[in-house]
Order: structure tokens, then C-alpha cells, then sequence
């Protein structure tokens, strides 16, 4: 885990827990851009997940980077599903397309 992303786990945390929840209504969602390299540690994972159980933000897009293209975009997809948010869009990032990782049997069906 690069220091960057630790960084952006522990304010995203510090923002979900500490900040008081405004009534509903009260706040206009933030759009977000999540770019990741989701699939090879669980942070991505779980600053997905903040996100999006987050009531400050709307998450618009999901774009992987750092190579594995292809299967970092199937985790992205399945976890959205599972989700229920079939409606954030998955974008294939740079470094390459081709890999598999830890989470293959998890995505192997998965288009």
C-alpha cells in the first residue's frame, strides 16, 4: 500500500466517522471519480465501499489503473452489482489489459 493511499484511506474514514451526517436533503452530493488498482490489496476495496455507503458522496465513475485492466474492472463490476449500483459507470485504465490476480474465481464468470 503506497503512503498516498493509506493517506486517502485514513481521512476517507476519518471523513465517514467523524463528520456528523447532515438530515437528509440538507447536502448536495459530492460527484466523485474513483480511480483504482482494486484486486490486489483490500484497500481499494474498502475505500470503495466507504464511498459508496458514504451519504456526502455520488459516486459517477470508476476507473481502474496500474495494469490487469480487464480484471480489475470485473471486481469493480461485480461489487457495484452487489451493491445495488448498476449505475456507476466502469472505465478501463492504463498499463495493460491482460492479468489475473487473487480474486479470479470470484470474477471468472463475470462479464
Amino acid at each position: 500500500m503506497t503512503r498516498f493511499t493509506f493517506t486517502l484511506a485514513i481521512v476517507s474514514f476519518a471523513m465517514l466517522t467523524l463528520t456528523p451526517t447532515p438530515p437528509a436533503g440538507a447536502l448536495d452530493k459530492i460527484p466523485v471519480i474513483f480511480d483504482t488498482d482494486i484486486g490486489d490489496d483490500i484497500d481499494d476495496t474498502w475505500a470503495l465501499t466507504m464511498l459508496l455507503k458514504s451519504p456526502q458522496f455520488d459516486v459517477k465513475l470508476v476507473t481502474t489503473t496500474y495494469g490487469k485492466a480487464e480484471y480489475r474492472a470485473k471486481i469493480l463490476a461485480k461489487m457495484l452489482t452487489v451493491a445495488g449500483r448498476t449505475d456507476v459507470a466502469v472505465g478501463l485504465g492504463a498499463g495493460g489489459r491482460d492479468g489475473v490476480g487473487g480474486q479470479q474465481a470470484w470474477v471468472k464468470d463475470y462479464a
